[in-house]
């Protein structure tokens, strides 16, 4: 099982693995978002406050973090997971 949070190289390749492992591994943070259409929960994510990783220091956050348990918001990255992490919920493809 992957980690809440990750820390990356940086480079895109470990980066978009690690990426699609947040999502195989938490897309089940997004059950109380099911309900919702795909326009409501990709505006309610583009809406997050924007959150910069410290410097050097790629993180990436499963769905849950990035929307309320470690203060809303997010990077592009961690945006990208939760918002992923729906479509698998709900059976889109992504």
């Amino acid at each position: 099982m992957i980690a809440s949070t990750v820390q990356t190289d940086g480079k895109a390749k470990t980066t978009g693995a690690l990426m699609r492992q947040m999502v195989d591994t938490y897309y089940r943070d997004m059950l109380p978002y099911a309900h919702l259409s795909f326009e409501q929960v990709f505006n309610l994510i583009k809406n997050l406050p924007f959150r910069e990783d410290p410097p050097d220091n790629e993180t990436l956050m499963r769905p849950s973090y990035t929307l309320n348990m470690l203060g809303t918001g997010g990077d592009c990255d961690d945006k990208s997971i939760a918002l992923a992490s729906y479509c698998r919920l709900v059976g889109i493809p992504y």
